[in-house]
């Protein structure tokens, strides 16, 4: 008998469903271990369904709290009561796959649809294309320039804040030292003339210092505005048939809307905000949903993501105050210096079966194998490429460690699947243009919600559910400093702000054998845990302190910093003046005053752009009254001062002194960030170089005046090698202190011939640096403990200058004293803050650097005493 034709009926469900609540009684599928909603999932759904006409929406859930589950049910709600196509993301493959599988357990039919997007199967394509199951996907398969998921009507961001750099990745080019090091250097050659001398050195320089590869310049719109025809040809010539052509493509007829940052590992090209709204498969949806850990409060979530305005739904009554699982924080940078505990952290990570690693960006995780390395770390490490589909790799093996960059989100590892976390590192910079608001404005304020959001997600990896416990250990001063602030503190998640607070106060130890000893009592999790476990709840209900004011001044002008951007977009640089014009007279008081300089600065940039465009020159005088006005906001970026003199009605040149000062105070406020404002290492290290600079050994006076020149301010070295300073300080790339130091001579003697020519071979071993720049002042100084130049060595003298070891060690004690008066006036002064502080100490002390190289060439060698 013939087999009876079967007609293809109609899929569309024949039930309607009220709300997601409703819907999830009816997912028959499901897990029977999945009987019930928690009571916060069915609240913050109820709440959503109360602000459905929203396009914008996003939903604030704790770690463990079930946002999967959440997120997903709303999905499928709109796919099967609104017949919606909907797009599910996530941050990377292996998080898509993890919400696939958590799909198929909650009866919810969905595709993971990742990798080539020419391979995606056919007929699970089409299921998400009819709006008969949901595509699982990741932020760089919708963030293209042609992603084949590219008219979804409900889209649903998974851990929002952790796709800000997916997002802005497709309209940024970043051209990589390590994977394209001839674009690089041509891009270097062609800014030379836009860029300080110090940064152009340090950027060709392949050798250059740690410390100098973390410096990052942006080139001021004016100056770059002078390179976009000759970028882009380079460009053009460059990136075909590379990665880079997608972004490129994107920005190559609105370079005048981007930025350009550098740094020695990374040149990157990208607009402030990126223009989500300019792509199609965003801007058509009909709803967009932000699932996230924690929102903020100041508006970052609309400045990651590219919209004016985003409706909050906010965390559910109950986990405002508890949270999953308990961690127990321990922080070495408390008591003791990085020296003093690397060795411990090895053998810490070594004696546990599975550690978790996370650092902020590349450098950083580099930093950490080098030392794991070094102190014989014997566990096997695995990267991000190792658990791409799977955390299998890593929760399935013995004594391995797996090691992440900007990873702060979607690593869940419950259970005994990990019981250490490591942090290396404070999470901000984790690219160029934060590095540059952290580093060059020190804009904390702006800052803070991002770092908090990417602490609060980085420590809650091992900690799934209620039951569950781990060690996390933060690593760093920066990342000690910035916890160690009660006003900081004070804005995370309660349960997280005592179990800080509880870590902090533990973390003080005078061996580092107890904090081995405070670990394994938690692991062990005996009756002696109790009381910890009790104190820690006692902190966490203690009363919070509100927000400080300008959280709320930054939200309220976050919309017109959004539109600004698309304004610069559309070359509507009239409608952007106005907008920055908006957003500098809201941002009033001096917290702000970095973020008002910062927009002061974007507001000349329009004008100027106006300017060019319109042919009206008083636009141009507009931009260069911003330019001044930003830099008396901030007098801690050199540049500023110099475009508002530049463009002024009567161009002058920033004083030389002043530029040296702000380099000075730039580096001077890093220096005491990486000792710490608050913590045992900054006195431990000062006065051990107070010891070195004290004694007449000559290896030890050399480190001590190498550390001196740190504490000035000055970008300070010890080079190695026969024949070359016994110290070398830099600063501007205009001036370099080279020193021939005899502090073992006998001080009865005679200052030599030999000395003399020594000295006067570091000029020229200087000159022949590859990275040596031609206008460099350069003074060759003697120190010595001798008073009298030898006859005989008065020929030779010429061009070199002559100061004892005693001034140098009171030079040492000024500094030293400077430095501890910034410091005990710094722990509850935003960044921005503390560097006016810094100038304001330094000119106080008369230890600004056209002061400090005047007294160290204010005796030439040949006028001392001669016999």
């Amino acid at each position: 008998m013939d087999k009876k034709f079967l007609f293809k009926l109609s899929s569309t469900p024949t039930t309607t469903y009220s709300d997601a609540e409703v819907l999830f009684r009816d997912l028959k599928n499901r897990d029977p271990k999945i009987q019930h909603l928690w009571s916060h999932q069915a609240d913050i759904l109820r709440e959503y369904h109360r602000s459905i006409d929203q396009i914008d929406i996003a939903l604030e859930l704790p770690t463990g709290a079930g946002k999967t589950l959440v997120g997903l049910l709303i999905a499928e709600w709109r796919r099967l009561s609104l017949n919606q196509r909907v797009a599910y993301l996530c941050p990377t493959r292996q998080l898509a796959y993890q919400v696939g599988q958590k799909a198929t357990e909650y009866g919810i039919k969905a595709h993971v649809l990742v990798g080539s997007q020419s391979l995606y199967p056919a007929g699970q394509f089409a299921e998400y294309a009819s709006a008969k199951a949901i595509a699982v996907t990741t932020y760089s398969g919708f963030f293209n320039t042609n992603p084949r998921i590219d008219r979804p009507e409900t889209v649903v961001f998974d851990d929002a804040h952790a796709g800000e750099n997916y997002i802005a990745k497709m309209w940024s080019m970043n051209i990589s030292r390590f994977d394209n090091k001839t674009l690089f250097d041509q891009i270097v050659d062609l800014f030379c003339s836009e860029l300080p001398d110090y940064s152009i050195s340090t950027l060709k320089d392949d050798d250059a210092r740690p410390y100098q590869r973390q410096l990052v310049e942006m080139v001021p719109v004016p100056r770059f505005l002078k390179k976009l025809q000759p970028l882009t040809d380079l460009l053009d010539a460059s990136t075909a048939d590379t990665e880079l052509a997608y972004p490129w493509s994107l920005i190559r007829n609105k370079l005048a809307a981007c930025c350009v940052f550098f740094s020695w590992s990374d040149i990157l090209v990208r607009p402030w905000i990126p223009p989500t709204l300019t792509h199609l498969p965003f801007a058509s949806s009909k709803q967009r949903i932000y699932m996230s850990a924690t929102i903020g409060a100041g508006g970052e979530l609309e400045r990651i993501i590219g919209v004016p305005s985003i409706h909050r739904i906010p965390v559910p009554q109950g986990w405002d105050k508890q949270s999953t699982g308990r961690r127990l924080f321990i922080f070495p940078d408390h008591s003791f210096s990085y020296t003093e505990y690397d060795d411990w952290l090895t053998r810490t990570l070594d004696s546990k079966e599975r550690s978790l690693v996370l650092t902020p960006h590349g450098l950083s995780l580099r930093s950490f194998l080098e030392t794991m390395a070094q102190f014989g770390l014997t566990h096997q490490i695995l990267k991000a490429q190792d658990v791409e589909e799977t955390l299998d790799p890593f929760i399935n093996s013995s004594n391995v460690l797996l090691a992440l960059t900007n990873r702060y989100d979607g690593i869940d590892l419950p259970g005994d699947s990990c019981r250490i976390l490591v942090v290396y590192g404070l999470p901000t910079a984790v690219n160029l243009q934060e590095r540059f608001l952290w580093t060059k404005l020190g804009l904390t304020t702006v800052l803070k919600d991002r770092i908090r959001t990417r602490i609060t997600q980085a420590v809650g990896r091992c900690t799934r559910n209620s039951t569950d416990y781990a060690v996390v250990l933060m690593i760093g001063e920066s990342l000690f400093d910035f916890c160690v602030k009660h006003e900081n503190r004070s804005e995370l998640h309660p349960e997280l702000r005592a179990e800080i607070d509880f870590g902090i106060d533990n973390s003080s130890q005078s061996n580092i054998g107890e904090l081995t000893a405070l670990i394994e009592l938690f692991l062990n999790r005996d009756a002696s845990w109790n009381q910890a476990e009790a104190d820690i709840s006692k902190r966490r209900d203690e009363t919070l302190h509100p927000p400080p004011a300008y959280v709320g001044v930054l939200r309220t002008v976050v919309h017109y910093e959004v539109d600004y951007q698309y304004d610069l977009w559309k070359e509507d640089y009239s409608q952007a003046l106005v907008k920055a014009t908006t957003i500098i007279d809201n941002l009033s008081g001096d917290e702000l005053a970095g973020y008002r300089a910062l927009w002061n600065y974007f507001a000349g940039c329009a004008s100027y752009q106006l300017g060019l465009v319109s042919g009206k020159n008083e636009m141009i005088q507009t931009a260069a009254d911003r330019f001044l006005r930003a830099s008396q906001a901030v007098r801690t970026l050199s540049w500023f001062a110099r475009l508002a003199h530049e463009f002024g009605a009567t161009p002058t040149r920033q004083s030389q002194s002043q530029y040296l000062t702000v380099l000075a105070t730039e580096f001077i406020n890093s220096y005491l960030m990486n000792l710490g404002t608050v913590g045992r290492r900054f006195d431990k290290v000062l006065s051990e170089f107070e010891s070195k600079i004290r004694v007449t050994d000559s290896d030890s006076f050399d480190q001590g005046l190498t550390e001196l020149g740190k504490m000035l301010g000055f970008d300070a070295e010890k080079p190695e090698g026969v024949g070359v300073p016994d110290s070398v300080w830099r600063i501007g790339g205009e001036f370099v202190l080279l020193f021939e130091s005899k502090s073992d001579e006998s001080p009865d003697d005679k200052i030599s011939i030999r000395t003399c020519r020594q000295a006067q071979g570091h000029l020229n071993w200087e000159r022949s640096r590859p990275f040596f720049t031609q206008n460099a002042k350069l003074h060759c100084i003697v120190v010595t403990p001798r008073s009298v130049l030898d006859k005989a060595a008065l020929p030779h003298s010429d061009n070199l200058y002559y100061l004892s070891s005693d001034a140098i060690r009171k030079l040492f004690r000024e500094a030293d004293a400077c430095l501890r008066l910034i410091r005990s006036k710094s722990p509850d002064l935003e960044s921005e803050q503390r560097l006016g502080l810094i100038q304001a100490e330094l000119l106080q002390a008369q230890l600004i650097p056209e002061a400090i190289i005047k007294h160290l060439t204010s005796t030439r060698l040949a006028d001392i005493t001669c016999k």
